[in-house]
């Protein structure tokens, strides 16, 4: 599935050159995940956070994408995305995957999409 050129423009263009702020991320990654996980398809975004983490103090977004189901209803997580400023990587690696564990964890028992597994 191609990207259209404004996303493959402000994409490559960020990569290289760090924005003020990480909020630039979040509507590449909704476009990006909307394209590969389209909503014709029974798919949807089910953005979480756009927060400070308290415990780690790492600003972070999580997007869950889930796959419908219509019968039974039910929110099937398909993949978890965090977008995180780059800042943060080099020093933050092993906070950022007990983060990122944790929001796993939460999503496939059930508890960020509301329904259990």
């Amino acid at each position: 599935m191609p990207f259209n050129s404004a996303i493959c423009t402000i994409l490559e263009y960020h990569t290289t050159h760090a924005p003020a702020n990480e909020d630039i991320w979040y509507g590449l990654w909704n476009s990006i995940l909307t394209i590969l996980f389209p909503a014709t398809e029974g798919y949807m975004l089910a953005p979480h956070c756009l927060c400070d983490n308290s415990k780690s103090s790492i600003p972070d977004s999580i997007i869950e994408v889930v796959k419908v189901s219509l019968h039974p209803l039910a929110l099937r997580p398909v993949l978890i995305a965090e977008i995180q400023d780059t800042q943060y990587w080099e020093s933050g690696i092993p906070a950022l995957q007990h983060q990122l564990n944790r929001y796993t964890d939460g999503a496939f028992s059930g508890a960020l999409s509301g329904t259990a597994k």
